[in-house]
């Protein structure tokens, strides 16, 4: 397979002036540190938030804001009542599958909402690992570090290896797919002199697929090097007509790095400088983007992206380098051939440690700038190889610095739920109309988790209390 280097593409002229849980150990600390360190540097330097924004200029009098306090009553008496989901423990995580909402607690007990009300389905679970569920089971990594399966009902045997505490999961029809990873007692690094990948803890995490031989077993595994924290995705790329391969394809954020760009917005240090497309069988690589130093794709995993004219899935991330994040477009340019290459790419914030966290709606593509400063809701349109941007709403977020969880936002209808810049409201833009807000509602502690199932809306806070809001 040909690695292909990303040539980058100089930033596109517009018409204006351009507008989870924390790691543990020494490095995560400085990490940590160098985070708050360049928050504070960005509140005293920053000479504008709206860098690479927009097309169509608007006077400062007429641009999209978020309400003031008094404006904001009106929004918050048009709020859907929010109903607490009380559960016999504070709950640590959310998740979707099957069309049903499950969640786990602080302690590992796995729960699945009926109605109002939760029902206990297994214990053991790790809340700070992700839950795939699909096709009659939910897998999960155990306290412990390995697989943890719930299917017909009950825990099924697994055996190992152990698992990365923050790797993603992929449910198949006849497999399990996981990110694998050395265990080091206490989240510390292994000793110098230590050999192998288990002296490297960044060599040692790789995709592994699980089948059912007599329990889960490990069947494949890559042999190339994902994030510690990659979250696989399921995904074709090449023509629609050509139907998925034999067991279907993933794509996965691969090559970690410490060195190349120091930010850490996303619980540490190490970005990613590949993104591999792979077979979910074999996990054999199929296509590779190499990205060329300094830049990284700075993210947990891509998301599908369906251009509407051509149905063809392309992959929407975050290229971050010298001069901040920039949101691109990945393909498949040839369809069975071995090279990624970014396909369309929006203007650079403007600075380095700038971030933004994507959204896909549809055939349709955002991305809220500078979530933590200021929260710029950004919509783009793609003209060629570029993505224009253009300014919708400021004073949002979508994301907790530090965390992993970058989907704090959620559509229903043609609303998109997301959190203000505090975390401590709830926010309905409406899409068909610039984003504009159609409720507000206050909350007791900030959001940390959302999701839709339907018409409702959960949501999960600092707390670990739970709600519901029906939006019928």
């Amino acid at each position: 397979m040909t690695r292909r280097k990303a040539v980058q593409p100089r930033a596109p002229r517009t018409l204006s002036t351009p507008v989870a849980p924390a790691p543990v150990g020494t490095h995560a600390r400085r990490s940590a540190l160098g985070v708050i360190a360049a928050g504070l540097g960005l509140l005293a330097s920053t000479p504008s938030l709206a860098q690479g924004l927009p097309e169509r200029r608007l006077p400062r009098s007429a641009a999209p804001q978020a309400p003031a306090e008094g404006a904001a009553a009106p929004l918050r008496a048009l709020a859907p009542e929010l109903m607490r989901l009380p559960a016999s423990e504070e709950i640590g995580a959310f998740a979707v599958g099957d069309g049903e909402l499950l969640a786990v607690t602080r302690a590992g007990v796995l729960l699945r909402l009926s109605g109002k009300e939760w029902l206990k389905l297994a214990d053991g679970f790790d809340p700070l690992a992700p839950l795939a569920a699909g096709h009659g089971r939910i897998a999960g990594r155990s306290l412990a570090g390995w697989l943890r399966v719930f299917e017909g009902g009950k825990i099924v045997r697994t055996a190992g290896p152990r698992l990365a505490p923050f790797g993603g999961f992929i449910n198949l029809p006849d497999g399990i797919i996981a990110v694998t990873g050395p265990h080091v007692a206490g989240g510390s690094r292994p000793k110098r002199g230590e050999e192998g990948d288990a002296a490297d803890p960044l060599r040692a995490t790789r995709l592994v697929r699980f089948s059912f031989m007599d329990g889960w077993r490990e069947s494949a595994r890559s042999d190339f090097v994902v994030m510690p924290d990659a979250r696989p995705l399921l995904v074709e790329l090449d023509c629609p007509e050509a139907g998925p391969g034999p067991g279907g394809q993933l794509v996965v954020l691969a090559g970690p790095s410490e060195l190349r760009y120091r930010h850490g917005v996303l619980g540490d240090g190490v970005e990613a400088t590949q993104l591999i497309y792979a077979a979910c069988r074999s996990l054999t690589p199929l296509a590779m983007l190499e990205l060329a130093d300094p830049y990284v794709f700075e993210d947990v995993a891509p998301r599908r992206f369906a251009e509407l004219e051509t149905g063809h899935e392309l992959l929407a991330t975050v290229q971050s380098g010298p001069q901040g994040a920039a949101l691109v477009l990945v393909g498949r340019p040839v369809p069975g051939g071995a090279e990624l290459e970014i396909i369309a790419q929006g203007p650079p914030l403007g600075t380095r440690n700038r971030w933004m966290a994507p959204i896909v709606v549809g055939h349709r593509l955002y991305a809220i700038h500078t979530p933590h400063i200021g929260g710029v809701l950004t919509g783009y349109r793609r003209v060629g190889a570029r993505l224009l941007p253009t300014r919708l709403r400021d004073g949002v977020s979508n994301h907790s610095i530090g965390s992993r969880n970058t989907n704090l936002a959620t559509p229903v209808g043609t609303l998109l739920i997301v959190p203000s810049q505090s975390h401590r409201e709830l926010v309905a833009l409406d899409l068909e109309a610039d984003a504009a807000p159609r409720w507000r509602v206050a909350l007791e502690a900030p959001v940390v988790a959302l999701a839709a199932v339907g018409e409702q809306v959960f949501l999960l806070d600092a707390r670990g209390r739970a709600y519901a809001a029906s939006l019928r």
